[in-house]
Order: structure tokens, then sequence, then C-alpha cells
């Protein structure tokens, strides 16, 4: 992974790290429920790959961990060390030592989708984070022109409505009443 600290932070992230060193490793799972919520950090604590987490912390601001009091894993534990050792490297932007590895379970850090393309499964993302171009205001009175629009985009005058190739409708932003 290229950026570790914005896979971790995406608010889907399963990882593993692992000490070659040590032989020590740690499966942790980072969610965030919603945009105004802190992030909830969970410890693999079991034989169940998929259910057997314990609660461990919460990150707040992306960058600030807090051992959770309700964690049934003490603050001493090596997985919680490792964590908020993990996040205050990376959110210092240090490198970490060779020994050290990161490594996403094969599933998106946005959305927990199974990552099946080579740059995804580079990057842990299924696919980049969607920008979305401006819309062109195209007036409900007249076609758009070749110039203006593209094959790939038809109007559609009775609805008012822009249809893209793919069959997606998007309404007009042109508020003004052409009816007159």
């Amino acid at each position: 992974m290229k950026d570790t600290l914005q896979f971790i932070l995406a608010g889907n992230a399963l990882f593993t790290v692992e000490n070659a060193e040590t032989g020590n490793r740690f499966t942790f799972k980072v969610r965030k429920p919603d945009d105004d919520k802190p992030h909830f950090v969970s410890v693999l604590t079991g034989a169940d790959n998929e259910n057997d987490y314990s609660f461990l912390g919460t990150v707040f601001d992306g960058n600030r961990y807090r051992h959770g009091r309700k964690s049934r894993i003490a603050s001493t534990a090596p997985s919680a060390r490792a964590f908020e050792w993990l996040l205050r490297k990376l959110s210092l932007r240090n490198d970490l030592p060779a020994q050290v590895r990161v490594c996403h379970c094969g599933k998106c850090g946005r959305c927990g989708k199974t990552l099946t393309v080579p740059a995804s499964v580079d990057s842990g993302f299924c696919r980049p984070r969607p920008l979305l171009p401006p819309m062109r205001t195209i007036r409900p009175h007249e076609p758009p022109s070749p110039a203006r629009g593209s094959s790939a985009t038809s109007w559609h005058p009775a609805f008012g409505l822009r249809v893209e190739a793919s069959g997606s409708l998007h309404p007009l932003r042109d508020t003004q009443d052409f009816r007159k």
C-alpha cells in the first residue's frame, strides 16, 4: 500500500501488522460508522477471522488513539501497544522499520469489497474516490450542439434531463422557466 494511514482511516479497514523480527502479528479492524463519528479499533482475538474481534479503542481526528475504557484488553497488551505505536508512526509520517509490514486482507479499505484487480490490490481500494466533473448546463429549449455535447450524452426535452450513455438520468441545473 502506498499510503498506509489513508487506508487505515478509510472507514472500513481490515489489515494485519507483522513484525518479522519478533514474529508477532495482529489483525485489526478500523471502522468509522459516520463522518461525524470517530474511528473504532478492534483486534482479532479468536480463531474465527470474521467474528472474533474485540474492541480495543478509538481514533480521534485521524491521529489520536485512546484506549477504550470498555475494552477487555489491557492498554499494556502487545496488540494495544502495537496499534498505538503504528498510528503514532504513520501520523508523524515516519517510515516503518524494514521488519514491520502492514498488509490489507484483500478487502477495500472504504467499502469492504473483495479486491481482484492488480491495481486495487496494490492500493487497498477497489476504485479511486470519484471526483465528479462539473456539470454542463444544457437549456431545455435547445438541444446541445455538437461542440458542447458529445455522442455519449443525449438530451431529453420533455423531462429536462441529461441522459448519459450508461442510461443514468441527471436533472439539468438550469433553474429558469422556459415555458414563457
